[in-house]
């Protein structure tokens, strides 16, 4: 009874160094898949990075009660985007008035592209 017990004991010391082995076996064939995946993405994507062509069409500029701003960059960046200096009051989209420290200002619409879109059929 001693021997079949110790066969036993063999044969499961066998089976587990077997699937030991499976188990690294698999683990290392998968790490270098993974590898190899991860060089053909980089290659695929770091030699297209820049050969989409690339626009910027605006910037924002926050502006809010007691902030300090250069008023000469902020008065030629208003005649940029096209607004004129009135004295009256300003009335219309585009105008703007300054009166020392203070400056008021009737905005433009905001234009997106999907505006003049509809989803609707």
């Amino acid at each position: 009874m001693g021997t079949k017990v110790k066969e036993n004991r063999e044969k499961g010391q066998r089976l587990f160094l077997l699937l030991a082995a499976g188990l690294a076996s698999a683990a290392l064939l998968l790490g270098a898949y993974l590898w190899h995946l991860s060089a053909v993405i980089d290659k695929r994507f770091s030699a297209r990075r820049w050969s989409v062509p690339s626009t910027i069409y605006s910037d924002s500029t926050l502006l809010f009660p007691g902030q300090r701003i250069n008023e000469e960059t902020l008065k030629e960046k208003l005649r940029r985007l096209a607004y004129r200096t009135v004295a009256a009051e300003p009335g219309r989209m585009g105008e703007m008035r300054w009166q020392g420290n203070l400056l008021e200002i009737f905005l433009h619409d905001l234009d997106m592209p999907s505006n003049g879109e509809t989803d609707s059929p």
